[in-house]
């Protein structure tokens, strides 16, 4: 799965793309929280002493966000904000739909986009993103990863950014 580092570097470059200075803390604070916010689910998992337990569940699915975007565009009058929150975070589903075991033809992960409405992991027949190891945070394979996803994320955020 893309690390947190990818997320917020496709982030930044989104937001940048939609006109939001990252040199502000505040957009920069926006851009890092929306960008990451479908992990919080590492959290549920911290307080019930493993960390992966419910990773790719209830904070993968469409539904949640749908539902959360059109609560917000309804309240807030400001909606160039809740627009890149909701683009954020459809961005970071669709990076982490391209992770998998290994870089190519081979089927990624998938996660259950539909919850609660399915527990169906919808999955694609690629990936583009390799595991990071979690048993060996600092090996080689850990640095190719980071180092593939900064490339990788620089690459989408000029693709974005044309």
């Amino acid at each position: 799965m893309p690390s947190t580092i990818f997320h917020t570097i496709l982030g930044c470059c989104a937001a940048r793309s939609m006109g939001f200075s990252i040199r502000k803390a505040h957009h920069f604070c926006w851009v890092l929280c929306f960008s990451n916010l479908p992990d919080v689910d590492f959290a549920a998992g911290l307080l019930t002493g493993s960390l992966f337990r419910f990773h790719r569940s209830f904070t993968h699915g469409l539904y949640l966000y749908v539902l959360l975007f059109a609560f917000f565009l309804i309240l807030v009058r400001e909606r160039e904000p809740i627009l890149l929150a909701f683009w954020l975070i459809l961005l970071h589903l669709l990076a982490d739909l391209c992770s998998g075991k290994q870089i190519g033809f081979s089927r990624s992960y998938g996660m259950p986009l539909l919850w609660p409405l399915t527990t169906k992991n919808f999955a694609l027949p690629f990936t583009l993103f390799p595991p990071i190891l979690k048993d060996a945070i600092f090996s080689f394979h850990n640095l190719k990863v980071v180092l593939w996803e900064i490339l990788s994320g620089l690459v989408f955020g000029i693709l974005l950014y044309c």
